[in-house]
């Protein structure tokens, strides 16, 4: 029993699918989630020992919840550069997934965090009184942040030499996706524009995966 490690994580996303506006699809959505915890630890720095000391760690029955809500619109745009008659590239398609959105998530659990001195300098740093449970403590902070992603399919046309029809054409997938995220958080003190990730993936002569990502600070 006294090994006896336990914790629960529920989570509850709603996201509703809107009658198109148009070319637009919009999406608002909502997520709940709970976490139910074994114990919590209150700390304090100690200015003797020069080190942050547990004061008490109460075993119970403790929960804490966490809430978001956000919306999203995106679109199609679709691009497609002809060739000539006779050669043998019929056309090549571009498609364009651009997406933005809002989302808010308030800060509903900034009672069950300590601020905390952690060295002779003075230095202070925010410490959740659910550490060190079986289930990790919700973060700190209030956000409302903007995200924005575009996404690129890529394929061609040609003529299929196996088939000796007039019209006679294979779809050959250049690129399946290459895709750019980011966010930018208004409620931010400092850095509020995140990092931007790219990420790409192809099927090379329709047999090997290729995928690669990057990351931009």
């Amino acid at each position: 029993r006294e090994n006896f490690i336990w914790g629960a994580s529920h989570s509850v996303p709603i996201t509703l699918s809107l009658p198109s506006l148009g070319p637009v699809q919009v999406a608002p959505s909502f997520s709940y989630r709970e976490n139910w915890y074994q114990k919590k630890i209150l700390r304090q720095y100690n200015t003797v020992k020069k080190r942050i000391d547990t004061l008490s760690v109460k075993e119970g029955f403790y929960t804490e919840r966490d809430i978001s809500f956000g919306a999203s619109a995106s679109t199609r745009i679709f691009c497609i550069f002809s060739f000539k008659k006779d050669s043998r590239v019929k056309a090549i398609r571009h498609e364009i997934r651009p997406q933005v959105g809002f989302s808010y998530k308030p800060n509903i659990n900034k009672n069950h965090f300590q601020l905390l001195q952690v060295d002779s300098f003075g230095r202070t740093a925010r410490y959740s009184i659910y550490d060190g449970n079986f289930v990790s403590p919700f973060s700190y902070g209030k956000s409302g942040s903007i995200n924005f992603g575009i996404d690129n399919n890529i394929s061609m046309k040609i003529r299929n030499r196996k088939d000796t029809s007039e019209d006679a054409v294979k779809k050959v997938v250049l690129i399946d996706g290459l895709n750019l995220t980011g966010n930018y958080n208004l409620l931010a003190d400092s850095f509020k524009m995140s990092t931007l990730n790219l990420s790409a993936r192809s099927n090379l002569f329709e047999k090997v995966q290729v995928t690669g990502s990057a990351q931009f600070d």
